[in-house]
């Protein structure tokens, strides 16, 4: 059996995670203390990654890889418009759900 999730068991969020030789901290806010209402947000300068503590599990798994999205925009020295983020993340969402996510044992 491949490493991944077991039966019911839910993935474990990290609590920090490298994008381009980088580490950014996963820490959870108030969603009063996030921009625009936005679920989260990725802090390039600060080096975190910023989650609505209010989401369910499977929201704040699909939001962090958005994030990871924009991190790898920004390593990358590249400009997503946010359609194409979202895309990304949506997509990369699913493959790490159907291959067992990297974030759980």
């Amino acid at each position: 059996m491949a490493a991944g999730l077991g039966v019911n068991k839910k993935p474990v969020i990290p609590k920090s995670i490298k994008i381009g030789g980088k580490t950014y901290k996963v820490r959870f806010f108030n969603r009063d203390e996030l921009r625009k209402n936005l679920f989260g947000q990725i802090g390039l300068d600060a080096q975190e990654i910023r989650i609505d503590d209010s989401l369910h599990q499977e929201k704040v798994e699909q939001t962090i890889t958005h994030e990871i999205i924009h991190g790898c925009e920004h390593a990358l020295g590249k400009d997503f418009n946010e359609e194409t983020v979202t895309a990304l993340g949506e997509l990369l969402y699913q493959v790490l759900m159907d291959n067992n996510p990297w974030w759980g044992n």
